[in-house]
């Protein structure tokens, strides 16, 4: 539960579970009698924040991320023009951000599944959409996107896990099962949805299917999907993950002895421990400022936050302690585990890392190389956890795609290849 703010009727205005729901929702209380009533809810989606007009500072309408980001409004006027944009841009992902004093203009972000989002001015009165600038001007159309869709898989419990799929934009008839490359990028409970990704495009373009899976612990899916990932980062939760290829290869998409893992921070430490897993032999395994040895991370974020932080339970969460020197630590930790990877490995880590700090990677690098395993190291300089620089990204996707196209079969002749 999250106080939110004032409703313009004076009530307050709340994100969270009322009488034990399982989506969080945008409720209000009346201060008077305590009671509570739903303002705005999505249906099977969490709400995740309120919005809040700049000028008059009450709580006018809420957001949630579905497969594509999503807004709706108490508010009349703009719940108006909302609805006037979506017919204009529909199934676009649209999010309004600021507006004048009047709301006679209003600045708009805009982002579709063939175009990376761009800013815009719309014109109320004129019902006229002007383009500001596109946040990546030559990132358009399905050939640089690649085709994204959602997909739902059966785990290996039968459970349905949702999931985005990107494929390459055109594919040779008899070319057979794609290459795979299961993505994991960012924080272990963030939603992957329909917006642009830069890694799964760029991958796709290459010519590999890309699964982005929503495994269980997810936000957004409502509280029963979460909370099934508390103390499962490394065995639920990356169960799910890994039955995305099998699923994906039942189904004849994808070719199960040509499959790599690839993880960005959180992400990161699920790629190196798919790649210590029995149930698929991954051909290589990439992690991007990820974490790798659990006890020493433990370590690192005690004597960074003294208290017991935010940041510290989110990751007690995850693992179900926060007990480093506990010997279920180093059972999860992939830099304990080095004599069980059967994949190549590329680690790229920034040196100025705070969050997963460099010595993660390299405690991995080391485990490889005293078990003799195959491993690349990357160290990135003037950087930070989440690797914003054009230029870091440039030099991350060169060595990626380096190093899937070392251990991977040939890719399928395009045409005219």
């Amino acid at each position: 539960m999250a106080f939110a703010g004032a409703l313009a009727n004076g009530e307050t205005a709340v994100v969270g579970r009322p009488d034990q729901q399982d989506n969080d929702l945008l409720y209000s209380v009346n201060p008077d009698t305590g009671a509570d009533s739903i303002v705005l809810e999505a249906p099977d989606q969490d709400v995740s924040r309120a919005i809040t007009d700049p000028w008059l500072h009450v709580i006018i309408g809420a957001s949630w991320g579905g497969d594509l980001y999503s807004e709706s409004y108490v508010d009349p006027q703009l719940d108006n023009v909302y609805r006037k944009l979506a017919s204009i841009v529909p199934g676009g992902s649209i999010h309004l951000r600021t507006w004048t004093a009047d709301r006679s203009r209003i600045v708009v972000y805009l982002e579709t599944t063939r175009d990376a989002g761009g800013f815009y001015l719309f014109d109320v009165a004129r019902s006229q959409l002007s383009l500001i600038g596109m946040l990546h001007p030559e990132i358009k159309g399905i050939a640089t996107i690649g085709d994204r869709r959602v997909i739902t898989y059966p785990a290996r419990d039968g459970t349905r896990i949702p999931a985005v799929l990107t494929l390459p934009a055109s594919k040779p008839a008899a070319a057979g099962p794609l290459p795979l490359v299961v993505l994991s990028d960012g924080d272990a409970r963030d939603r992957a949805d329909l917006g642009y990704s830069w890694l799964a495009s760029f991958l796709a373009s290459r010519g590999y299917a890309v699964v982005e899976p929503n495994e269980r612990g997810t936000y957004g899916y409502g509280d029963a999907w979460k909370v099934a990932g508390d103390g499962q980062w490394a065995h639920l939760m990356n169960n799910d993950i890994e039955d995305a290829a099998t699923a994906l290869a039942k189904a004849g998409l994808i070719d199960i002895n040509n499959v790599c893992t690839v993880g960005v921070g959180d992400g990161g430490y699920s790629a190196l421990l798919s790649a210590t897993s029995p149930s698929i032999r991954y051909r290589c395994a990439v992690s991007v400022n990820g974490i790798a040895d659990i006890p020493r991370f433990m370590t690192y974020l005690k004597l960074r936050t003294r208290t017991y932080s935010t940041f510290r339970r989110w990751y007690t969460r995850l693992l179900g302690t926060d007990k480093e020197t506990n010997k279920a630590m180093k059972a999860i930790s992939p830099a304990h585990r080095a004599n069980a990877v059967q994949a190549a490995v590329l680690l790229i880590h920034d040196e100025s890392d705070t969050i997963s700090p460099l010595a993660q990677s390299d405690s991995m690098a080391a485990a490889l190389e005293k078990s003799g395993k195959s491993v690349q190291q990357t160290t990135l300089r003037g950087e930070d956890h989440y690797l914003e620089e054009p230029e870091t990204r440039i030099r991350i996707l060169q060595e990626i795609e380096t190093f899937l196209a070392d251990h991977m079969k040939p890719l399928p002749a395009g045409p005219g290849g």
